[in-house]
């Protein structure tokens, strides 16, 4: 990408309308089994139970998603268990198909399986159809202190709603899955997917690959006192407001094979992002690149990034122009700063200040010499066109042209649909 071999050069050397086929909801009614719209499993000679608030099935990219949601019966306890597929039916399967995780209300890991470990966790569907699925589950499992664990007869039963809206007619929505295709309909990128507790927090973000039916990023957050922990090398320094003032991890935060930096974050009264500082890791308080955002009343409409030579000499590298289609509105629709790709991928994970109101037409990056000399290098513009919006101003897709917009993790010639939690 344009960016990362351009900032290596200083660094180094120095997600709808989701293309859903179908989406139920849980409801009452009984299957049989453990009961109407419950869990249970084992662990050791604890027995774990409660009740299925959420059960449903998506198919994206034409891979079957099923999602699993319960509280216990104590009400303290979330059990959260998707699967996916080519297909959802009567049948078993096995991580890295199949993700479990058991958590407190507070995102806090009590059990979580490791999706890494192939076949280590099992789930069977022993019926399934139009108005419910029942089944079993088992495997291995760690605890919080990764030591291991045995998941043992593990069951659920939950029943379905059909529903056709996406998403649910609702004022407070924000998205669970951006999706990528391309612009003949197959899936050519990666489906980021965020997973919501009972307090309508993200505490999961998965990275999946649709083409080859696999998971290939799952990052499970905590929530210790003023930081959001993204993994045990990452995490977000958060305000009394909840809102990220500085991120610990890597340039790439899917990659632990690229610079390990410090980003500090800045905010106008307005609550809008207006600065970022990058520093490395091995030396936080000396920064080497600065964004400055610019916001037109309610839209992020510039990002200049300026490269700290010394003390007093700072080198624009590369700025961004934002354009907005200002007769519509997007409601919470995605944040795209530039230069920030802790942003762009866990943002509806991360409270990091407003988004723009209107949706995005077009963004112009221009490149300079990174000498200082002013010139032009490069221009690169990509479109955001053919925007689908429901009625209640949310986005449901769009399409790029033109070239891609590295800056902020877009590729042209692709199809972006979205899809939400609505609370």
């Amino acid at each position: 990408m344009k960016f990362v071999k351009l900032l290596s050069f200083f660094l180094f050397g120095a997600l709808i309308f989701v293309a859903c086929q179908k989406e139920y909801s849980v409801e009452t009614g009984g299957l049989g089994g453990i009961g109407t719209s419950q869990w249970s499993f084992k662990e050791g000679s604890v027995q774990f139970k409660g009740s299925m608030d959420t059960a449903h099935v998506d198919t994206v990219a034409g891979i079957a998603y099923l999602t699993l949601h319960g509280i216990s019966d104590s009400s303290n306890q979330v059990l959260a268990i998707t699967v996916f597929g080519a297909t959802i039916g009567v049948g078993s399967y096995s991580s890295p198909s199949v993700t479990f995780t058991y958590t407190d209300v507070a995102s806090n890991i009590i059990y979580q399986n490791d999706v890494s470990t192939a076949g280590g966790f099992t789930l069977t569907i022993t019926k399934f159809d139009s108005t419910g699925v029942t089944g079993t589950f088992s495997g291995n499992a760690k605890d919080a202190a990764s030591a291991a664990k045995t998941i043992a007869s593990g069951r659920f039963s939950a029943s379905f709603k059909k529903t056709t809206t996406t998403p649910p007619n609702s004022t407070n929505c924000k998205i669970a899955k951006i999706v990528e295709f391309d612009t003949s309909g197959q899936a050519q990128g990666p489906t980021t997917a965020f997973t919501y507790n009972a307090s309508n927090i993200v505490n999961k973000v998965e990275f999946l690959d649709s083409v080859n039916n696999r998971v290939f990023n799952t990052f499970s957050f905590t929530f210790p006192t003023n930081r959001v922990q993204v993994d045990s090398k990452q995490y977000f320094v958060t305000d009394a407001n909840g809102r990220a003032t500085e991120y610990h991890g890597f340039f790439d935060p899917t990659s632990d094979t690229t610079p390990k930096i410090i980003a500090t974050y800045a905010y106008s009264a307005a609550g809008q992002l207006t600065q970022r500082k990058l520093a490395y890791d091995t030396a936080p308080t000396k920064t080497v690149l600065t964004i400055d955002y610019t916001w037109t009343g309610n839209n992020l409409t510039k990002a200049t990034a300026k490269y700290q030579a010394s003390a007093t000499i700072a080198i624009t590298l590369f700025d961004v122009t934002y354009e907005y289609d200002n007769s519509k509105t997007a409601k919470n629709f995605i944040k795209l700063p530039a230069y920030a790709y802790e942003i762009c991928f866990f943002q509806s994970a991360i409270n990091t200040g407003s988004v723009p109101t209107n949706p995005l037409t077009r963004t112009t990056s221009k490149y300079y010499d990174i000498t200082g000399t002013g010139a032009v290098t490069g221009s690169y513009i990509c479109n955001f066109t053919k925007y689908l919006i429901d009625a209640n101003n949310y986005v449901q897709s769009f399409v790029t042209t033109g070239d891609d917009f590295d800056e902020g993790y877009i590729f042209s010639g692709e199809k972006y649909v979205f899809r939400y939690r609505c609370f």
